[in-house]
């Protein structure tokens, strides 16, 4: 249903993610499952395109640099289920505030010298970022994003 879902509903998320596939390359180190959507782990050092890309979800796919947290899969997650409920208008709605917030919060810490932890607080604070933590499974704990536990 999901494999369906990503050449029809969500068909500009696919092709989104085709495009990655071709410029990650060889870059590609691992792939898995998580949830059925497929797990593409990458080396962020292999290219051009991978020293720039961050974590993403798109459609049916899920993209993470080596090494990444579990708190970002499960968020990357929640961008999935947005993904198939917004279907063609999940890039405009949910993908472009997203890497606007991310281009921020980088160029935030390095123009303004702020703490980490600040700058994470302010990115996952508010729409998409927030939306996705609460879909995927990832709660607020003390000023800290956790796993939601069942």
């Amino acid at each position: 249903m999901k494999l369906l879902r990503a050449w029809t509903w969500e068909i500009l998320q696919t092709l989104a993610a085709m495009i990655a596939l071709l410029l990650i390359g060889k870059g590609i180190e691992q792939r898995a499952w998580y949830k059925g959507h497929r797990i593409i782990i990458f080396n962020r050092n292999y290219n051009w395109f991978t020293k720039i890309f961050a974590s993403c979800a798109l459609g049916y796919f899920i993209f993470l640099p080596t090494g990444t947290s579990i708190i970002t899969l499960v968020h990357e997650y929640g961008h999935c289920k947005q993904s198939a409920r917004l279907g063609p208008l999940y890039l405009f709605f949910i993908g472009i505030p997203s890497i606007t917030r991310h281009l921020i919060a980088r160029h935030w810490r390095k123009t303004e010298k702020k703490n980490n932890d600040e700058i994470v607080v302010w990115y996952y604070s508010a729409f998409p970022e927030k939306q996705a933590d609460i879909l995927g499974g990832v709660i607020w704990e003390n000023g800290k994003r956790v796993l939601e536990i069942d």
